[in-house]
């Protein structure tokens, strides 16, 4: 499996970290696990870290993405647009910025960075 989901009880975040070859079936697995530890935990902001990560998806995957996101969480009685994101990525990230910025055009709360620490004290504010 090429991800884990895991509460931070310190820090009230859910954090995952993807590492190998990830595709859009493993995106959307490791986003249903978030959504059932959010739900498990009441918590609603998630960091996840990209920055071990080969995405293998197209720029239409991506596109569509935050979308499915918005049907997922819909279906398990989450507004997405309540939950905050931090996405953790490598240098070479230019998949990822376009998925913020679809992201943010729908209302997500969703904010890109390079920096691990960064991304979790932002989450925290």
């Amino acid at each position: 499996m090429p991800y884990s989901v895991e509460y931070l009880p310190e820090d009230n975040i859910i954090y995952t970290q993807f590492t190998g070859k990830v595709d859009l079936t493993q995106l959307h697995e490791g986003g249903a696990e978030i959504i059932r530890v959010a739900l498990r935990e009441n918590c609603q902001r998630t960091l996840t870290d990209f920055r071990e990560a080969d995405l293998t998806v197209s720029v239409l995957q991506i596109f569509n993405l935050p979308g499915e996101l918005v049907e997922m969480a819909k279906a398990a009685g989450i507004n997405i647009h309540t939950v905050k994101r931090a996405v953790v990525s490598a240098k070479d990230r230019t998949g990822l910025e376009f998925y913020e910025t679809v992201s943010r055009n729908r209302g997500h709360h969703t904010k890109l960075f390079l920096d691990f620490e960064e991304a979790k004290q932002w989450l925290k504010g």
